[in-house]
């Protein structure tokens, strides 16, 4: 690997900076930083904590179009979706800033069994130390932001590694921490290439691994982080079901959302919308609103504010999922979108919207790649099912479970697919690609472990001592 991260604009190829890899002693030198840091940060008030949160939150505010003119050029995202981008993560930090009061531990009674004794019990949350978060590129502002604003409010440290494709946003941002006088290795960017990367996940200083990427890196992260916590928020292949109670004067509206859900960002979330599953009783008539949805999704130029989906990171991510849409297309009738903003002849990064109508029968859905595994770009396939039981057979034959989506109003199959379901987080009546930034957000199997929003990530992020106290003597 070349000791130099080359930047460059998705959308044309140019190049926007040039980052050194950092040496093995400038890293170990942000560890010890790191854990210097933490020393002292352990023993910070709620107050300080609450207050350099919010300062970080006042100057980003202050530089938003900035930061969403930078997501824009270094990761392609649609302008509309970056200026949402920092919208978010202003409102995670902020999130963070009002839990870091609220965290005040639980109360427990010391006489609540017949050995019992007067008194109460303290169960307090501290935090573990320097943490390691490695964060992808398609969010390269909110999900570094739900790794480090958690880890601030709950006394940590940590060291942020994020993606080579992604990485100036990352540094403009930690360095706000550095101009609002935060303690020296508080929050630090280290560019470390893979080898780097694994010594760093191994060192004994470490406290614990946040990682988000795909499953397979993930598995690798694990490994190597030997004995210590780590979370993993990994891939999916989210599973949208529109149900025949569903009103048809509906369809255009929610045929638009699950549509948004699957291309938007070029389809490169973890809970973009993959699969959509429809009763036939509704299939024909659904299937056509998503037809149209699909040939009027605006792709291409991401300066464009009404452009949904972008260039694909890099050539290598186009080339793979062309070579997909080419194994199924004597399989499926193939509908793309029919707008295009800008030129897209130099760049083959661009992948149009493409909806994938299936022709096969259901043994075949449970074999195809381009159903299972993660396609992580703007490709939603459509199939149809025969009811309540052979959906949610469909949804958990998945090697993933991270989110779904169902369209209905009955409360016996929203009970039914709840309890059911083997996903980390259901959306009625949404597309699966909806993420609260304080719900508890994860998956199940192989799509993660642990959870984040602002306070599941604050308790990963810490362990409970007791307290027990008790104003009576033994006699």
């Amino acid at each position: 690997m070349s000791n130099i991260c080359i930047v460059r604009k998705p959308y044309d190829g140019s190049e926007l900076g040039r980052i050194p890899f950092e040496s093995e002693a400038e890293i170990s030198d942000a560890l010890d930083l790191a854990v210097k840091a933490f020393e002292k940060w352990r023993h910070s008030s709620s107050h300080e904590r609450s207050q350099l949160l919010l300062s970080v939150a006042a100057r980003l505010e202050a530089r938003r179009q900035e930061f969403a003119m930078l997501i824009r050029d270094e990761a392609g995202k649609p302008i509309a979706l970056a200026e949402a981008e920092v919208l978010r993560a202003l409102g995670v930090l902020r999130w963070a800033a009002a839990e870091t009061l609220r965290s005040a531990g639980e109360l427990l009674r010391l006489d609540v069994v017949g050995s019992g004794r007067p008194g109460y019990g303290l169960a307090t949350r501290f935090p573990r130390g320097p943490i390691l978060g490695i964060t992808p590129f398609n969010f390269p502002l909110n999900l570094l932001v739900h790794k480090l604003a958690p880890a601030i409010a709950s006394g940590n440290s940590i060291l942020i590694k994020p993606s080579p494709f992604t990485p100036l946003t990352a540094q403009r941002f930690v360095s706000i921490f550095h101009e609002v006088g935060a303690i020296e290795g508080l929050a630090e960017i280290v560019m470390a290439d893979d080898a780097a990367t694994e010594k760093l996940t191994r060192a004994p200083a470490i406290a614990m691994v946040s990682f988000t990427g795909s499953a397979r890196v993930g598995k690798l992260i694990q490994a190597q982080a030997v004995g210590k916590p780590v979370t993993l928020e990994l891939g999916g292949n989210a599973w949208v079901a529109v149900l025949e109670d569903t009103p048809e004067s509906a369809y255009p509206a929610i045929a638009r959302k699950i549509t948004g859900g699957a291309f938007g960002y070029a389809g490169q979330s973890c809970i973009s919308v993959q699969n959509v599953a429809l009763p036939h009783s509704i299939a024909d008539a659904f299937t056509a609103a998503l037809k149209r949805a699909t040939e009027e999704t605006l792709y291409g130029n991401p300066n464009d504010p009404n452009v949904v989906s972008g260039p694909l990171i890099n050539d290598a991510a186009a080339v793979r999922i062309e070579n997909e849409l080419k194994k199924v297309a004597n399989d499926c009738e193939m509908i793309q979108s029919k707008k295009l903003s800008g030129d897209s002849g130099p760049n083959s990064r661009m992948v149009p919207p493409t909806l994938l109508c299936l022709k096969k029968d259901p043994a075949w859905l449970a074999q195809a790649t381009i159903i299972q595994e993660e396609i992580f770009g703007p490709v939603m396939t459509v199939s149809r099912f025969a009811d309540a039981s052979e959906l949610i057979d469909r949804i958990n034959s998945s090697r993933y479970g991270l989110q779904a989506g169902i369209f209905t109003q009955r409360w016996d199959l929203i009970e039914r697919f709840y309890k059911d379901l083997q996903v980390g987080g259901l959306v009625i009546n949404d597309a699966p690609t909806t993420r609260y930034d304080h719900q508890p957000y994860g998956g199940e199997k192989d799509s993660g472990t642990g959870r984040e929003g602002v306070q599941y990530a604050m308790e990963e992020m810490t362990t409970v001592k007791f307290l027990g106290l008790s104003s009576q003597l033994p006699s």
